[in-house]
């Protein structure tokens, strides 16, 4: 058989017990293999350009190690693929550089090509307000803004790709093949996002005297997606034509006169679910000839946009430590999906008529396999809010949001650490509860940070886990106060505490809740431990 290394040279062979590498090896080409050809580190990867038939299957060594790393079907691992017929192979991994490139990569670090919708947002006249205002309030204002919009496009099935000084981009589509739903919940959320730009503005009519407007643009077409970037700040992004497309029609509102267009690519997936406003022939920077554009004035509501709540009464109040209290939500008569780790908004109607008082987000605290109740969990405070809760009585109705939030379980066969600090816990028991009943066998280690014993939520349920499960390592820890019979860590979760517990080798995904400082000083420990940006997911609780 002939194996064509492109770039390289054509080399026979009779033996096809040996693998691709050792074949490699054997005619003297320099093929990279950092861990010996033992399927451990992947730099002996491969792309199959013909006579993948001729190719073996993947073993289970070559299998779980190509789902960790996100390889598609053409990529293989040289190591542990033999060959039984004429093949041509291009090596991937050439040098120093591509080996710290790749090493540690994970999920999605494969480039493909996708056809999604591209959402570009950017504030009109920014640059005067930030010349004109102390460093604090631009930051402020620039978070406080861009947490608004987040949560919408987030709501409507997107996933925030990057902020661009006071913009932002956004992509529809990468978890379904469907172009009318990308596109559909694409305008969904440019819409929401107008809308929730009325909120924002009261804001700051009230504290700067000011308002902002905003330019939204929506294109759909094919583009190449991936993680890209040094391996400490690997980032998911898309790029190509229509992702420059979608950022023009967005620069192209200004001229229009027009906060909402979109392209004719995208007018032609929802023409049904839209009023439209001007039609416009237009230029684009960059571009060859006029482009059609439609402005969108209004948009039907549907699954996933900012407009649906499910009502659910109040089924249970328990208090289940110091100042915190679990809520039980009946869900027996409604279909309310969610994935472990995600939160919602909860809405008390009896609070509507008080500005910006009605409601709060939560993160969820039961698990998905739990079809009668869903459990949101809070430290009580002295305000309006959480008083008007604590006075609820069973059967009271509150208004939620469809599920949001990305710190989720990814598709992984790594291990799963979680750090949490104080409240942090609260996802935690969603994520780990289902962890153990869904994905049986996955090492999970569980840091818990308390600073006293009396404000543990959860503390015995994850004991009785640690004994049931011999795959579940929990280790809570006391900061502050110290109490009689404890017998598990004290001080705060630093380097040592992990690698006391948690396997060199191991290399888990790491998950981060808790205060906002506790969650920065984490993600800089991990990252200084050597754990990849792309390998850690952290929530921020601003407030309880």
């Amino acid at each position: 058989m002939k194996i064509t290394y492109t770039n390289d040279c054509t080399v026979e062979e009779t033996d096809s017990s040996l693998s691709l590498l050792q074949i490699s090896l054997k005619h003297e080409i320099p093929h990279t293999h950092v861990c010996g050809g033992n399927a451990r580190c992947s730099t002996c990867r491969i792309l199959v350009l013909k006579g993948a038939e001729n190719l073996e299957p993947r073993n289970e060594a070559e299998t779980a190690l190509a789902l960790r790393k996100g390889f598609t079907d053409d990529i293989r691992v040289a190591c542990q693929t033999r060959a039984h017929g004429d093949v041509t192979v291009r090596r991937l991994v050439i040098d120093q550089d591509d080996i710290r490139e790749i090493v540690g990569t994970s999920i999605h670090t494969t480039g493909r090509e996708m056809n999604l919708a591209i959402l570009f947002s950017d504030i009109r006249s920014f640059t005067p307000f930030s010349e004109n205002h102390l460093p604090y309030d631009v930051v402020h204002i620039l978070n406080r803004y861009f947490n608004a919009m987040g949560e919408v496009i987030l709501r409507n099935g997107g996933i925030i790709d990057k902020y661009i000084g006071d913009g932002l981009m956004a992509i529809f589509g990468l978890n379904s093949s469907d172009a009318r739903t990308a596109c559909l919940n694409a305008v969904r959320a440019g819409s929401s996002m107008l809308a929730e730009l009325e909120h924002v503005n009261r804001y700051l009519q009230r504290t700067f005297q000011v308002n902002f407007n905003i330019g939204v643009g929506v294109h759909y077409g094919e583009m190449i997606v991936g993680e890209m970037g040094h391996p400490k700040k690997v980032q998911f992004t898309a790029l190509g034509d229509n992702v420059n497309m979608a950022s023009r029609i967005e620069s192209a509102t200004k001229k229009a006169g027009v906060p909402f267009l979109i392209s004719d690519a995208v007018y032609e997936h929802v023409k049904d679910q839209v009023t439209r406003g001007k039609v416009f022939s237009a230029p684009l920077k960059g571009k060859t000839g006029r482009f059609k554009l439609y402005e969108i004035v209004e948009v039907a509501p549907g699954q996933g946009g900012t407009s649906e709540q499910y009502q659910l009464p109040l089924l249970q109040k328990m208090q289940i430590a110091q100042d915190t209290w679990a809520f039980l939500l009946d869900t027996s008569l409604n279909d309310y999906a969610f994935e472990p780790g995600q939160f919602a908004d909860l809405t008390l109607p009896e609070m509507e008529s008080v500005p910006g008082q009605s409601t709060r987000t939560f993160s969820i605290a039961s698990s998905p396999d739990r079809s009668d109740a869903l459990m949101f969990v809070s430290r009580m405070r002295n305000s309006p809010f959480k008083n008007a809760l604590m006075k609820l009585p069973e059967g009271a109705p509150i208004f939620v949001s469809p599920a949001m939030g990305e710190m989720t379980i990814k598709n992984t066969p790594a291990p799963l650490a979680f750090i949490a600090g104080g409240i942090g816990i609260t996802p935690f028991h969603s994520m780990v509860s289902w962890v153990l009943k869904e994905k049986p066998g996955t090492e999970v280690y569980l840091f818990y940070s308390i600073r006293s014993l009396e404000l543990a939520a959860f503390l015995d349920e994850f004991e009785t886990y640690a004994a049931e499960f011999p795959n579940f390592h929990f280790i809570p820890t006391l900061t502050e106060a110290d109490s009689p019979g404890w017998k598990y860590e004290r001080g705060r979760i630093d380097k040592v505490m992990i690698r006391k517990y948690v396997p060199r080798d191991a290399y888990p995904v790491f998950y981060v809740a808790g205060p906002s400082r506790m969650v920065t000083g984490m993600r800089e420990l991990l990252v200084q431990m050597g754990v990849f940006d792309h390998d850690i997911h952290s929530e921020e609780f601003l407030g309880y």
